[in-house]
């Protein structure tokens, strides 16, 4: 018997195993660790002072200090010296010279200028007024020079009164030194309050306050010392000069600063 013949086609089933393979978390370096989660540091908020008129007023001011550096003979010795030795404010008050004297006005006009432009810096970061800031810029010289042109103004008058023109002389010459030597320790302080990120915008404020202060008691010092070498001028006058002309000024600064 003849049986057919067949193909037979072996098939064969190979089923693919799949490995799931699972990794074990990595574990962070920083875990368990015993670091402090925080810190105490703070965002140190610069005052929103223009960039371009703090560059301009501090680009004016260094232009005149190189120029007197360069064309006076020791005028920033001669400060800093006088400033802090009564004999030589003595001296050099006694000296005319023009050029002095154009030098020393000069100087005048830095310390108006850095003076206003510490005080502005200040009253942006304590206040944030909405005001822009080249106005109170403007409205604090305006006040600073209201303030100074009307002590000399009642000086002078009471110089001619009480016949005490060397002695006016001599308190203006002493004056102007001190101004000038605050304006010169401002200046600096005025640049770290606008562009140092790492210096506490309160710390810079406290050395300026301290450093006007300081320079105004020893003004009031030295008129006390002046007048004590006169003998046209009693106790009693320098009590109402120093309400006058020393307390009553302070006050009136400070209520048209807040006011601005």
């Amino acid at each position: 018997m003849l049986q057919a013949e067949t193909d037979t086609i072996p098939f064969l089933l190979q089923q693919d195993s799949v490995q799931l393979v699972v990794n074990t978390p990595v574990e962070s370096l920083f875990s368990n660790h015993i670091l402090v989660d925080s810190n105490n540091l703070a965002l140190i908020e610069r005052p929103e002072f223009d960039g371009g008129l703090g560059f301009l007023v501090l680009f004016l001011c260094g232009i005149i200090i190189i120029y007197l550096q360069r064309n006076s003979d020791g005028i920033f010795s001669m400060v800093f010296r006088a400033g802090f030795d009564w004999n030589m404010t003595l001296q050099e008050a006694r000296i005319e010279n023009s050029q002095r004297t154009r030098n020393l006005m000069l100087l005048q006009v830095v310390a108006l200028v850095s003076i206003a432009l510490f005080i502005t810096n200040g009253y942006l970061v304590k206040y944030h007024p909405q005001v822009g800031v080249e106005l109170i810029f403007l409205r604090t010289i305006g006040i600073v020079l209201l303030v100074i042109l009307g002590k000399r103004t009642v000086q002078w008058l009471l110089a001619q009164i009480f016949d005490i023109q060397g002695m006016l002389r001599i308190h203006r010459f002493s004056t102007n030194l001190l101004m000038a030597l605050a304006g010169l320790v401002l200046l600096p302080l005025s640049i770290f309050l606008l562009y140092s990120p790492q210096l506490p915008i309160n710390v810079i404020l406290y050395i300026g306050f301290g450093t006007s202060v300081f320079f105004y008691f020893k003004a009031i010092l030295r008129v006390f010392r002046i007048s004590m070498e006169s003998n046209t001028v009693s106790a009693l006058h320098m009590f109402y000069y120093f309400c006058a002309l020393e307390l009553l000024p302070v006050f009136v600064f400070v209520r048209l600063v807040q006011g601005l």
